[in-house]
């Protein structure tokens, strides 16, 4: 597996290659923090739409617009 992180003023970009092919993803640069009852609110998982570091998970592009 191989990953891609690029962060930029127009988007968040995430390139990966988990097995079932190449893919780039693009978001809005929005990153929120978040905990697990936030996301059940919007109605969001944290599959696909957030990331975790340092102990923290934050919500990012159009997930973080729907939970800020």
């Amino acid at each position: 597996m191989h990953y891609g992180l690029d962060i930029g003023p127009g988007a968040i970009r995430v390139a990966t290659d988990a097995g079932d092919g190449p893919t780039i993803d693009s978001v809005p640069p929005v990153v929120v923090p978040v905990d697990d009852a936030t996301l059940e609110v919007a109605g969001l998982s944290e599959a696909g739409s957030t990331v975790r570091g340092d102990g923290t998970t934050h919500a990012v592009g159009a997930a973080a617009r729907a939970v800020a």
